[in-house]
């Protein structure tokens, strides 16, 4: 494949015109201090920190969450904004939940800026996130078909353009970006889609048949058990024939899976090796709009070596007696 020479950098006057573009950061924030800290501090340590617009939304409390509300926004009123160009703090009034914040924050921001980086207050960043995050917007802006730049990739298995970035089908949401021209597309309606969607699609929400838990969320969405927004931007996506840009290095990282979140469990992040995030650049980006299929291929390995990794710790976790009791040994 061949890729494109990112010229976007090549001299004073490009990089003058490259700043004045800059997209702007959205972050979701509810309850965890030191999680957002640390989002902040690595999103300030990028290259254009201080050029990038951060725009912090704190969602409101929830039952017996007042405490931890006001230790975010003290927080977030008592850090140093001059890190960024501008830091706008928007405090919600009531507890909307993180899939409404996110609808509603995404919508706002792109409305204004016609582009986003999104964070959520779990994610912490390489000092070329920004960078990265921003080439990839500038350069593939009119390529109508490029719906999302995705900043983090599970790498359980190498990928074939590992050294440069590619496109998949299927989007993430920890640190990932888009344009106005992508989110109008986006629909959160679970009956419409329940009612219009085909046995093809299913197949390839759910990860080419891998991931049933995907296509089971529009159902329990359905069902009003959740109100989650992540498979809707995903089938948004898939049904519009789009692709998702890699990094092929993480440019980004979770780190809430300790228990700590509303929407996330606990888990040992130890067990999900080759993770981290790379302080390097992303240089190669593909000048052709197309899916490799080895790529894909690694992908769908991943997530099936990342189940397998799931299951095992589960089941670590599980005491030896309930197994022997299970099982019906004694």
């Amino acid at each position: 494949m061949d890729y494109i020479i990112n010229e976007l950098h090549i001299n004073a006057k490009a990089e003058k015109e490259y700043v004045s573009a800059l997209a702007p950061v959205v972050i979701f924030a509810y309850n965890r201090k030191i999680h957002l800290e640390q989002t902040l501090n690595s999103l300030s340590n990028n290259l254009y920190a201080k050029n990038t617009d951060v725009y912090v939304f704190s969602d409101g409390a929830g039952e017996k969450q007042n405490q931890e509300i006001q230790e975010v926004r003290t927080f977030l009123h008592s850090y140093d904004p001059s890190v960024f160009k501008n830091l706008y703090i928007i405090e919600r009034s009531e507890n909307w939940g993180l899939g409404k914040n996110i609808i509603n924050g995404v919508t706002d921001i792109v409305k204004k800026y016609k582009k986003v980086i999104v964070l959520e207050d779990d994610v912490i960043t390489s000092r070329y996130y920004l960078q990265y995050m921003n080439d990839a917007l500038i350069l593939y802006r009119n390529h109508e078909r490029v719906m999302e730049i995705a900043g983090f990739i599970p790498r359980f298995v190498d990928f074939h353009s590992e050294n440069n970035a590619f496109f998949l089908k299927w989007p993430i949401s920890w640190g990932w970006g888009t344009w106005e021209r992508s989110w109008d597309r986006f629909e959160r309606n679970p009956e419409k889609l329940i009612n219009t969607v085909s046995k093809e699609d299913i197949y390839t929400i759910n990860i080419n048949g891998i991931e049933k838990e995907q296509w089971n969320q529009v159902l329990r969405n359905y069902n009003g058990e959740i109100y989650t927004w992540g498979i809707f931007w995903s089938v948004s996506i898939i049904r519009n024939n789009g692709v998702v840009l890699y990094s092929g290095k993480n440019m980004c990282k979770n780190i809430g899976f300790d228990g700590s979140g509303v929407n996330s469990g606990s888990i040992n992040i130890d067990d999900f090796p080759n993770n981290d995030i790379v302080n390097t650049p992303v240089i190669g980006f593909p000048s052709v709009i197309e899916i490799d299929a080895q790529d894909e291929m690694n992908y769908i390995k991943s997530i099936k070596k990342r189940n397998l990794t799931r299951k095992m710790v589960f089941y670590k976790s599980i005491p030896k007696r309930l197994i022997r009791k299970i099982i019906g040994r004694s």
